[in-house]
This record gives C-alpha cells, sequence and structure tokens, in this order.
C-alpha cells in the first residue's frame, strides 16, 4: 500500500499494558528521573508510555525500520499513570504530509495513541510524528 493521505484513520489492534513498580523504577533510573515517587515505583513519569510497543497501524506494517526516523514526541494526561494500571492503547494515523527533504521525498506521519485504563477512562493521549524515507 503506498503511504497517501488514505492511511489517515488507520488504527491498529488495541494493546494491553500492565504498569507495575518495578518498570517504573528501571525507566525512572533508565531516564534519570530522579522525583522519589518514580523510585518508589509509585507513580510513573510522563514519557513513561514510550515503551507500550504494539502494531503499526495498517499501511505502515510492511515499512521496514530502518525507513523511520522518530521526529517528535508529546504526551497529554488526564491523569498520572500509576502501578497496577491496566491500560489499553490504540494507536490511529491522524496525518499524512509528503515533503521534498534534502534526502528526496519523505512522508511526515502524525500518530496519536490513546490509553485507558480497566474502565475506559482516559489517562492520557499521546502523539508523534514520524518520517518515513
Amino acid at each position: 500500500m503506498p503511504i497517501d493521505q488514505s492511511l489517515v484513520g488507520s488504527t491498529a489492534p488495541p494493546q494491553h499494558y500492565t504498569v507495575t513498580a518495578d518498570a517504573i523504577v528501571r525507566f525512572a533510573r533508565a531516564t534519570g528521573a530522579d522525583i522519589p515517587a518514580y523510585l518508589a515505583g509509585e507513580i510513573a513519569p510522563p514519557t513513561f508510555p514510550t515503551i507500550f510497543r504494539g502494531p503499526k497501524p495498517p499501511g505502515l506494517d510492511d515499512v521496514a525500520p530502518q525507513r523511520f526516523v522518530h521526529g517528535e514526541q508529546e504526551f497529554t494526561y488526564v491523569r498520572p499513570l500509576v502501578a497496577g494500571d491496566q491500560v489499553t492503547c490504540t494507536t490511529r494515523i491522524t496525518e499524512v504530509i509528503e515533503r521534498t527533504t534534502r534526502l528526496g521525498p519523505s512522508h511526515f506521519i502524525t500518530l496519536e495513541t490513546t490509553g485507558v485504563d480497566a474502565g475506559g477512562q482516559p489517562v492520557f493521549r499521546g502523539r508523534m510524528l514520524v518520517i518515513v524515507r
């Protein structure tokens, strides 16, 4: 499938994750986030959802990983992630822009991930820009 506007709205299957105190502590140590609540494994640092890896949305699943360049990423929270949370994440393509770069044609693709808790309540929204060369 070519990378174009027809991919907007493509959604990857939902992925389920459990936030553990151990994962919070390991992530905090690895990123230098030395806030006591993080190091105690109680509250996850704001960039913690970067470890939630799932399949790419349809249309991007066949693109070789070496063609992807991470552009930018941001998270917006309704509430913090805490140890014990069961989170379901769904990622969809919200924008596709083709641009010519000095390396040739590239596609700038915006992916939006929503994370909800076990009760279906929103926890966070992540937005990531990837560049496909």
